[in-house]
């Protein structure tokens, strides 16, 4: 085991990270840019992390007034359509 082994040997693990790397970024653009990925939803207020539009619910304010009768809410990890007509129904 001279120091031809060792340096081939990381030349060798270096060629094998760079191509893990390479191969992991084509796979992760791939999925962002696929169109199936793109979901065409009403207009909602910003969403926070991990609690999506609870501070919206809880402020004082109307949502509906400024993104109109439909709107999505996220609520924590869940997505919602609302409408204020067919909520005002029930």
């Amino acid at each position: 085991m001279g120091p031809e082994y060792s340096l081939s040997l990381t030349i060798f693990l270096r060629i094998i990270f760079s191509l893990l790397i390479i191969w992991l970024h084509i796979k992760l653009r791939r999925s962002w840019s696929s169109e199936s990925n793109i979901i065409n939803l009403p207009p909602g207020p910003m969403k926070l992390p991990s609690i999506g539009n609870f501070h919206n619910l809880l402020a004082c304010s109307l949502p509906h007034q400024k993104y109109g009768p439909l709107m999505h809410l996220k609520l924590g990890q869940v997505s919602a359509n609302c409408s204020r007509e067919i909520s005002g129904d029930i």
